[in-house]
């Protein structure tokens, strides 16, 4: 026959296993919320990038339209401009 102290020291134990399980589970939640978290900003820089490459290109490309109306124009001066 189990005395009741040693029936509360091994509810005392499981209740320390229990919480250790559930620390390693918050523990691994986080290391996978942080790697997710690191992944999405590493996509991120990678897509601001891609907007800034995109974005510079069509300023390239609009100043050389400009470019090439001012000189189809030429020194006309009754020539519209768009």
């Amino acid at each position: 026959v189990r005395s009741s102290r040693e029936s509360a020291s091994e509810a005392d134990s499981t209740a320390v296993l229990n919480a250790a399980a559930e620390a390693r589970n918050a523990i691994a939640d986080f290391k996978a919320v942080k790697t997710a978290m690191t992944q999405a900003t590493k996509s991120v820089e990678r897509a601001k990038t891609g907007v800034e490459t995109i974005e510079r290109a069509l300023l390239d490309r609009l100043e050389r339209i400009e470019g090439a109306v001012e000189e189809a124009m030429g020194d006309d001066p009754k020539a519209e401009r768009p």
